[in-house]
């Protein structure tokens, strides 16, 4: 993966922004995810982070040397020198910046694949952020609560424990759903593409025209979007 910038970066963000280019599913709704891969689903709930790392080794393909952080989404992306040590640096961006590496995950599995999220989706991971964002704002109120000494500040901060507690009951279960939702759309996109196939590719353009003598030659490959992987690396196991 490289750090989208100028043209590209503007492309990538005009074509999520166009609901005509995205116009695959997920190959299992959120909801569902456990049931699709319950060994995978245990797992990511017993170790997130571990989960998190795979998964986003696999969306590179499990080839480091196109690892940057987070995906080029951060200011910092390509400029901690990633290309020395990718492995570590992936290690340390899973357990610093969780949330980034899984929503650049699932960001880069989105564009190879044209994939859109259903409503469904979208509700449940916004149900998250907003119980995860009430609970940030009721752990603030009951801080200062407790230092003015304000009336009732231990139901306060009773309450706001509570709240903590099922946010982050809520933050852990969606993540999970998440990591199983990019196992099985990665074992989708492993067991139907072909060697050197790419999954961003797109049709060349022709135009129609009386075909000459001798017909027609065989057509190009696609060549894809640029900046992205041209399918899997040489001796990736399908």
């Amino acid at each position: 993966m490289v750090n989208h910038k100028g043209p590209l970066k503007q492309e990538l963000l005009d074509a999520r922004a166009n609901p005509a280019v995205y116009q695959q599913v997920w190959k299992t709704p959120l909801w569902k995810a456990p049931c699709a891969s319950p060994g995978c689903c245990v797992a990511s709930f017993a170790c997130l982070y571990c989960a998190a790392y795979k998964l986003h080794k696999r969306a590179l393909y499990n080839d480091m040397s196109r690892y940057i952080c987070c995906a080029g989404t951060c200011p910092c992306s390509g400029r901690l020198g990633e290309s020395q040590c990718p492995e570590l640096c992936m290690a340390l961006e899973v357990f610093f910046c969780f949330p980034i590496n899984v929503s650049s995950t699932r960001f880069m599995i989105q564009d190879q694949m044209r994939i859109q999220n259903t409503q469904c989706d979208n509700c449940l991971i916004g149900t998250m952020l907003i119980c995860n964002y009430l609970a940030c704002l009721c752990s603030i109120f009951a801080c200062i609560a407790s230092l003015a000494g304000m009336p009732g500040s231990e139901a306060v901060q009773e309450a706001s424990q509570l709240i903590n507690c099922i946010a982050q009951w809520l933050w852990c279960s969606v993540c999970t759903c998440m990591q199983v939702q990019h196992h099985v759309q990665l074992n989708e996109r492993d067991s139907t593409m072909g060697p050197g196939a790419n999954p961003m590719a797109a049709p060349v353009q022709q135009e129609m025209a009386r075909p000459p003598p001798g017909g027609y030659p065989a057509p190009a490959p696609y060549q894809g979007t640029p900046g992205y992987p041209q399918g899997p690396p040489a001796g990736y196991p399908r």
